[in-house]
């Protein structure tokens, strides 16, 4: 509970900073309208293992906001199969000619199909972290991560990428949560900036 809240307000806090006008521009070193596929291998920390699929598109709308879109489907061991759509946008703020930070919020729809019945839940997310490319050709993310469908939960997210051209890259991620751990390989194809 105290590390939700602590989250909570580190989004808060950073995203009114953000809110601030400023004359930095967000990176062009990497692009903020892309479609990404990921292959999902989830661990939680009760109950079996599960796996599946995401599709995620940013489309950028000018040089600070974004629109995002999300669509993730997992295979439970125990025969649940579970669907989420998100549809969002955020903020990009450029710390340097390296790193940007990012703010994003969603709305989330939730669907859960045991066999014999079904269920759905409505909820948001919130997501603040930073975007940067280190060295030439590799780019890392660093999130914190609050969703809520249903209950609250917070998570780390980790990952790194690399450009194999200006809209082709690859890479690994990994997520960890209160309930889960989620490890991920995908491609993105970025169309632009």
């Amino acid at each position: 509970m105290q590390l939700r809240t602590r989250a909570l307000a580190a989004l808060t806090a950073f995203g009114g900073a953000m809110l601030l006008p400023m004359a930095a521009q967000a990176s062009d070193d990497f692009g903020y309208t892309y479609a990404e596929a990921r292959y999902l291998s989830i661990d939680p920390e009760r109950g079996g293992d599960a796996d599946g699929l995401t599709a995620i598109g940013w489309y950028r709308l000018n040089e600070r906001f974004f629109v995002t879109g999300q669509y993730i489907g997992v295979d439970l061991d125990n025969g649940t199969d579970a669907k989420t759509f998100a549809l969002g946008g955020g903020l990009i703020q450029s710390i340097n000619e390296h790193w940007d930070a990012v703010l994003m919020t969603s709305f989330r729809h939730v669907e859960l199909d045991t066999g014999p019945r079904s269920a759905s839940d409505d909820g948001y997310a919130a997501q603040l972290g930073i975007r940067g490319m280190p060295i030439p050709k590799f780019e890392t993310r660093a999130f914190v991560n609050y969703v809520n469908v249903n209950e609250g939960e917070t998570s780390f997210f980790l990952s790194g990428d690399y450009s194999f051209s200006p809209a082709l890259a690859a890479g690994i991620a990994a997520e960890f949560g209160e309930n889960a751990d989620t490890f991920s390989i995908g491609i993105r194809y970025a169309f632009g900036n």
